[in-house]
């Protein structure tokens, strides 16, 4: 669990904030910068498939079903007991994070208008309200939802319930890591209400 919350809630959005692309294709050479950046062009393929695909509602809705689908006791159970299959998992959520901060962070290509801060502030209390409930949902049941971990914890001496509780506790808390970039758009829309009535110089 603190690997997923890592990967979703820091390592995505901090790496949009560092503006990765235009460093990476300025660094390549000529003969390999120009092929990679056609596509990106407007109307290019792969910048008309990321705009459809950072759209808030697709790219939260991507999100939130790749969090849930994998918390499936069948799918969890294959990522913990096959490498491969938790590379996957990781990968999935690494990559469905990165789309859903796209339209917070706005990082190069800019594809879409931004959106308003109040769409903003509800999409991001909608992952904190989903986080909270499928944390809410591993934590408080008194039994164990993963055979795998039933299976183990009576050779490794703990309790299963506790371990899930546990894993469950991670993600409830972890979801109020989405209200700090909340707070840094309210911030942002006082101190433009600060200029605009003169309160404080531009």
């Amino acid at each position: 669990m603190g690997q997923h919350l890592l990967l979703t809630m820091m390592a995505a959005p901090l790496l949009l904030l560092g503006n990765p692309l235009p460093l990476v294709l300025w660094g390549l050479p000529r003969r390999v910068r120009w092929p990679l950046a056609v596509p990106l062009r407007r109307r290019g393929w792969l910048r008309s498939a990321l705009s459809a695909l950072t759209f808030w509602p697709v790219a939260g809705l991507l999100h939130v079903t790749a969090v849930w689908l994998w918390h499936l006791p069948s799918l969890y159970d294959a990522a913990v007991e096959h490498e491969f299959v938790h590379a996957v998992e990781h990968a999935i959520f690494f990559a469905t994070a990165i789309l859903f901060w796209w339209p917070i962070v706005r990082p190069a290509p800019r594809l879409r208008p931004r959106p308003h801060p109040g769409f903003q502030i509800l999409y991001l209390l909608g992952a904190t309200a989903q986080s909270t409930a499928l944390g809410m949902l591993l934590a408080v049941p008194e039994r164990s939802f993963y055979p795998h971990y039933a299976k183990i914890a009576v050779t490794l001496g703990i309790s299963a319930v506790d371990d899930q509780m546990l894993g469950g506790g991670l993600m409830w808390s972890g979801a109020h890591m989405y209200l700090l970039p909340i707070l840094v758009i309210l911030y942002g829309l006082s101190r433009d209400s600060a200029r605009e009535t003169g309160d404080v110089p531009a």
